[in-house]
């Protein structure tokens, strides 16, 4: 579990993530969705995304786990965070894009596919599904904290027994925190119907 770790650490990881530039990433991610489209940022954090879409011209929905970080992102964007997780978050939209940066990496691996699976039918079929990873294969627990780290092989794996999803784009980037500088693996994925 990192529900708790957030809960009691929601304002030093707000004030930690909530500048970290990703516009790079993120446009990336846009190029592949209409213009003014719909996004849930799915384990949305300090909000930072979210706002990021929302001022760009999106339509964004946005959910966390933490209490507290929702609380966080909601003052911070200006519209209503849900707090949810990922199995119970439930929308009557079906989205154009889905983006859940580093936030998937803290499901277990046995319960990962399950956990796509269930957002993946909130993406309308042509959209897509951003996800990223401390790149890596091992799970593992760091600072109160569980990791599901990923490599291309390991997230492709994943992927082939998907009924809803297929790889789009695959690539790799370094951290934007200074002191972090680890590698992260990036993949959009898209909503496929079902054969």
């Amino acid at each position: 579990m990192v529900v708790p770790y957030y809960e009691q650490n929601a304002d030093d990881y707000f004030d930690r993530t909530v500048e970290i530039d990703l516009s790079e990433i993120r446009n990336v991610f846009l190029e592949f969705l209409p213009e003014g489209g719909s996004i849930l940022d799915a384990g949305c954090g300090s909000g930072r995304d979210t706002k990021a879409f929302l001022n760009a011209g999106y339509q964004v929905q946005a959910f966390d786990s933490s209490t507290k970080l929702t609380q966080l992102a909601s003052e911070f964007t200006g519209v209503e965070v849900v707090d949810s997780s990922f199995l119970n978050y439930a929308s009557k939209t079906q989205f154009d894009g889905i983006w859940a940066c580093s936030s998937l990496l803290h499901v277990p691996r046995a319960e990962l596919l399950l956990t796509v699976q269930h957002l993946a039918k909130l993406l309308r079929v042509g959209g897509f599904f951003y996800s990223s990873f401390k790149q890596g294969h091992t799970e593992r627990f760091a600072n109160g904290r569980y990791f599901n780290d990923m490599d291309a092989s390991v997230f492709e794996e994943l992927l082939s027994d998907s009924e809803l999803l297929e790889p789009e784009k695959i690539w790799i980037t370094i951290d934007g925190r200074l002191k972090e500088r680890k590698r992260w693996l990036n993949t959009i994925c898209r909503r496929i119907e079902i054969k």
